[in-house]
C-alpha cells in the first residue's frame, strides 16, 4: 500500500493524463530474480528492483532478462539503472530513503520496448 501511495504521489503526476490512473492488484513476489523457474516475470506489468547494492555482474544479468518482459511492461529500479536495448528509459528522479541520510537515491523508470517488427 505504501508503494501504491508513492506511485500516486510521485510517479503518476509525471505521466501523461491517460496513464496516471493505476487500478491493479499488486502481487509481491519474493525470491531470486534470476531464477525464472521460481519467479516468472514474463507476464508482469511492473517489476520493482531495489538495486542499490547490486554489483555489475548482477546488474548485467538482470538487464539481459528485460527481453523476458512483455512489451510495454515497466521496470522500476532504485539505486542503479538496468541497461539493455530492450528497455526504454522514461525518467529518473532522486528520492529520499530512510538509509540515505538526507541525500536522495536515484529511481529509474523504464519500459520494455515493443517486439521487433511491431514498432
Amino acid at each position: 500500500q505504501r508503494l501504491l501511495a508513492r506511485w500516486h504521489a510521485q510517479v503518476a503526476p509525471n505521466l501523461p493524463l491517460e496513464q496516471q490512473r493505476l487500478e491493479v492488484a499488486i502481487e509481491p513476489l519474493h525470491g531470486d530474480l534470476l531464477d525464472l523457474c521460481a519467479l516468472d516475470w514474463s507476464g508482469a506489468d511492473v517489476v520493482y528492483v531495489h538495486a542499490t547494492c547490486f554489483n555489475e555482474h548482477l546488474l548485467s544479468r538482470l538487464s539481459s532478462l528485460a527481453g523476458c518482459l512483455k512489451p510495454g511492461a515497466h521496470l522500476v529500479s532504485v539505486g542503479k539503472p538496468l541497461i539493455d536495448d530492450q528497455l526504454q528509459p522514461l525518467f529518473a528522479w532522486g528520492c529520499a530513503m530512510s538509509y540515505s541520510e538526507g541525500a536522495t537515491v536515484p529511481v529509474y523508470i523504464m519500459r520494455r520496448r515493443p517486439s521487433r517488427g511491431l514498432a
